[in-house]
């Protein structure tokens, strides 16, 4: 998987903290997240700090902080819908297991074989990011 950081990596280590945020919700190692760095593109991509498009003040995790975790918790019940639709089976059946979808019945799925249908999932509200409880490596918030 692949993601954009609007953070420039130069000391605060923004890619890692991203990768790390991104295993934890997704239940999916780091190692299976690259990051890069995302486009010139200030309306997508601001600092919500500064408004500018950049990185500065050590602000690069707690300013992406709740908004990674919103965006990837969405991802994740997007996913999980997806895979709950294709497999004609109740999403909180599937459960992923090192960035896989996997079901009872033996299906299994990598996310890359979900993201068209995840795109067009209907959610039932807002999803949730997991409790810190559930994170895997034990990182707080940056706050």
């Amino acid at each position: 998987m692949t993601i954009f950081c609007k953070h420039i990596e130069f000391g605060q280590e923004p890619f890692t903290g991203f990768a790390t945020i991104i295993g934890d919700e997704l239940d999916a190692s780091p190692d299976q997240i690259k990051v890069e760095h995302a486009p010139a593109d200030v309306k997508n991509y601001a600092n919500l700090f500064s408004g500018m498009q950049g990185t500065g003040g050590s602000s690069a995790m707690a300013n992406s902080w709740d908004q990674l975790r919103k965006a990837i918790a969405e991802a994740r019940a997007r996913l999980v819908a997806a895979a709950a639709k294709e497999w004609r089976v109740p999403a909180d059946s599937i459960a992923i297991e090192n960035g896989v979808l996997k079901h009872s019945s033996g299906k299994s799925a990598p996310f890359g074989q979900f993201v068209g249908v995840a795109r067009t999932v209907a959610l039932r509200g807002e999803p949730k990011p997991k409790a810190a409880s559930q994170w895997r490596s034990g990182s707080g918030s940056p706050a």
